[in-house]
């Protein structure tokens, strides 16, 4: 490890703990919608038996809206958790004093806030999809809420990460005060 690595080490631990325990909130939900709640919530229950078969039929054509929805929310934030913090970060650090490594308190609060909002927005389009898929069955929805806690999964913070991330934003600052120099 880095000198930097060594004293940024306690800052991460704390990002990796919110983007886990983010993360775990989605697992432990998609579990719980797989195995116990997705029957108890299902928005097609079953008809009477004493209704005729085009009433059945009707029924099973419906459109899922609800998982449709799902998808739509899922793309969006998919998009939003690649550009919001990012975005987040670049306005964040912009009221960091340089030298940047020298103000590494608020350096790492930039990068921590642009994180938790990446990781915020995957975890509302996870949870969406996976009460889509409580209420319609649709696969889809599993499968999207799935691709958002891949996506969580690559936010996760790691020391070298970070300081490569800190070096990066530091180069660039130093770059742009030579040019306005």
């Amino acid at each position: 490890m880095s000198a930097i690595e060594d004293a940024i080490a306690p800052n991460v631990k704390v990002m990796q703990i919110i983007v886990g325990s983010l993360m775990m909130g989605v697992l432990v939900f998609m579990v719980l919608s797989v195995t116990v709640l997705g029957d108890a919530f299902q928005l097609d229950q079953p008809k009477a038996p004493e209704q005729n078969n085009v009433e059945a039929q009707e029924a099973s054509e419906e459109l899922p809206i609800i998982s449709y929805l799902g998808y739509a929310f899922g793309l969006s934030a998919l998009g939003a958790f690649s550009l919001l913090g990012p975005i987040v970060r670049s306005n964040a650090i912009k009221s960091v004093p340089s030298p940047l490594d020298e103000n590494l308190d608020k350096t790492l609060n930039a990068y921590q806030t642009g994180l938790i909002v990446s990781a915020a927005v995957c975890e509302g389009g996870a949870f969406f999809n996976l009460v889509a898929y409580m209420l319609e069955q649709q696969p889809g929805n599993l499968a999207a809420a799935f691709v958002l806690l891949i996506a969580m999964a690559i936010l996760f913070p790691t020391p070298s990460r970070v300081a490569n991330w800190i070096e990066d934003v530091t180069r660039l600052r130093h770059e742009q005060e030579s040019f306005s120099n």
